[in-house]
């Protein structure tokens, strides 16, 4: 089964650990040899994920578990463990993370725009309440305006009139003047309108 895994011809190729480690992907190599010598020092049971190359010289992911023999005083005297391809389960997290990153990514891009839309419609609730405002402040200033020409005409009025009745009520003024004042007051009272 291991030759068939590891896609190697079993007169070219033998099993043992230099021939293996010779197979393994050079990132790997350290790694695979530090576990081994764990397994040596102690370790019952090591396990390990490394990429070995296969005939055709392309690297597929492996899982290899080994257990260790011992003897009674605890020396390592046998290694024997299984080999397992795990490099279609290797893309499929690999392609995960690319995933995983891509919506990360459009995550970051969605919060952006989502803020974006937040401060337009800010800029949009801030837009109408100044139309509001602005509108409430027009209506009495555009009747103050318009109505401003007919203020001035009354108050020239009223001025009209108040003018002759300071003077009849004025003790500087002459009786005389005081009585044809009043009477002209009367008249212009009686012509005018001012409701």
């Amino acid at each position: 089964r291991l030759y068939t895994l590891l896609d190697q011809d079993p007169l070219s190729f033998w099993p043992d650990f230099p021939s293996f480690l010779n197979l393994t992907h050079a990132q790997d190599r350290a790694r695979l040899e530090s576990i081994v010598q764990e397994a040596i020092d102690g370790n019952d049971e090591p396990d390990i994920e490394i990429r070995v190359q296969a005939s055709g010289g392309n690297y597929r992911w492996f899982k290899l578990r080994a257990r260790v023999f011992r003897e009674t005083g605890g020396r390592a005297y046998r290694m024997s463990g299984n080999i397992q391809d795990i490099h279609e389960r290797k893309q499929a997290e690999s392609q995960l993370k690319q995933n995983n990153l891509q919506l990360e990514s459009l995550n970051a891009v969605l919060k952006s725009n989502q803020n974006q839309l937040v401060q337009a419609e800010k800029m949009s609730s801030l837009g109408q309440l100044a139309a509001g405002v602005a509108h409430e402040i027009n209506n009495p200033v555009g009747f103050i305006c318009s109505n401003l020409h007919t203020m001035l005409e009354y108050t020239k009025a009223f001025a009209a009139l108040i003018r002759p009745l300071m003077a009849v009520v004025d003790p500087a003024v002459d009786p005389a003047t005081r009585a044809e004042l009043h009477d002209q007051t009367e008249a212009r009272l009686a012509g005018e309108d001012y409701e």
